[in-house]
């Protein structure tokens, strides 16, 4: 098993987003329901089974705080989008990474392609969760754009990313990094604009 600075590192060491990854990929099937104690011909007058309740990683919901074109409103979208990026790790589901960032960020379409490169050849990415720490905020204002660029602090769990051949498995011992998220106000919210390594 190779050893590399995480799936994160080695995107960002490329240009692309750095992605904290989530727990492992969950899911299973929902049981059957139980048969029916009731014969055919007699209708039933009980309550009908309860819905199966779903397992494994939820997609994140953005707050109203995460909404707001002010401070506190762009440091609640980086902790929102971190949550987005370790629930796309965990699952491969990356269509919201895709809804919350601008067409041409590099980093986020570089993203988005290596988290699917591994689940197209039916890998799994374990462990790896992103906690964003020490967030700072400073303005780019020009004519009818505003950028919120927030510099913060990303500590990454230890990773696996698993195949079933094993032959291209690796591993991150995780760390801390200090990363860039520049975001553009748009219509209830914001967009990732941009994501490269801190300066």
């Amino acid at each position: 098993m190779r050893r590399v600075a995480s799936l994160i590192g080695a995107v960002v060491a490329t240009g692309s987003l750095t992605l904290p990854s989530a727990c492992s990929s969950g899911g299973s099937e929902a049981a059957d329901p139980p048969p029916s104690t009731t014969p055919a011909t007699t209708p039933s007058t009980s309550a009908p089974p309860p819905s199966p309740t779903p397992t494994g990683p939820t997609p994140p919901v953005m707050p109203e705080a995460a909404k707001s074109h002010d401070e506190a409103g762009a440091k609640a979208f980086v902790r929102y989008f971190w949550a987005v990026v370790d629930y796309a790790q965990s699952t491969g589901d990356t269509d919201a990474i895709g809804r919350e960032s601008v067409q041409g960020c590099a980093g986020c379409e570089n993203g988005i392609s290596a988290i699917r490169r591994v689940y197209d050849k039916h890998g799994q990415i374990l462990g790896g969760d992103g906690e964003v720490s020490e967030l700072s905020v400073t303005w780019r204002n020009s004519p009818g754009l505003t950028v919120a660029v927030v510099t913060f602090t990303l500590t990454l769990q230890p990773q696996q990313v698993n195949y079933p051949d094993d032959s291209q498995d690796w591993q991150s011992d995780g760390g801390t990094f200090q990363r860039v998220l520049e975001l553009l106000a748009d219509d209830g919210a914001w967009k990732v604009a941009q994501f490269h390594e801190a300066k």
